[in-house]
């Protein structure tokens, strides 16, 4: 599936508008631990990449309250400024909750995220309703802050978040 180029000054990762899937699991989902993707894991191309070929993975579309994508403090492998997530009471934000065959890949691929278990979620996803509880790879860093807030993810060029990490 080709993406657009992102818009000039927005996150390098073009996001699927809805669910995605990756080696044929549209009929039967794989038996797997829901993990939140909100940034790079978003995006098929990225995620494909991550896990390589023979990859099975669904990315189902849904709807995440009470948390925020922001910029994290930190400068990824392939030199960009990436995502976390924060707590936002009252945000609404559009997520992809992956099912992987194989977490351990993914995990592979996230030197700077600790994987962590979110409980009590407001978090409605296609084909799978409501989920209570989730993992999510929240940045070993914490949020880039400029001005002494988060940045949303995609508010700045890359150019400037990466000034602002100082690298």
């Amino acid at each position: 599936m080709a993406e657009p180029a992102p818009a000039p000054g927005t996150y390098p990762f073009g996001r699927a508008a809805g669910s995605f899937y990756l080696g044929g699991c549209e009929d039967a989902l794989p038996d797997a631990r829901p993990l939140l993707a909100y940034g790079a894991n978003a995006s098929p191309a990225a995620l494909a990449g991550k896990l390589g070929s023979g990859a099975v993975a669904a990315a189902l579309a849904g709807t995440l309250r009470g948390w925020a994508a922001v910029h994290s403090r930190h400068v990824s492998p392939y030199g960009q400024v990436p995502a976390t997530l924060v707590p936002a009471p009252g945000a609404a934000l559009a997520v992809h909750i992956l099912l992987v065959a194989d977490p351990a890949a993914l995990d592979a691929t996230e030197p700077n995220y600790e994987r962590v278990a979110l409980r009590g979620l407001d978090l409605v996803a296609d084909r799978l309703g409501p989920v209570a509880e989730a993992d999510a790879y929240l940045s070993r860093h914490g949020p880039l802050l400029v001005d002494g807030a988060p940045v949303p993810l995609g508010a700045l060029p890359q150019a400037r978040l990466r000034a602002a990490v100082g690298a």
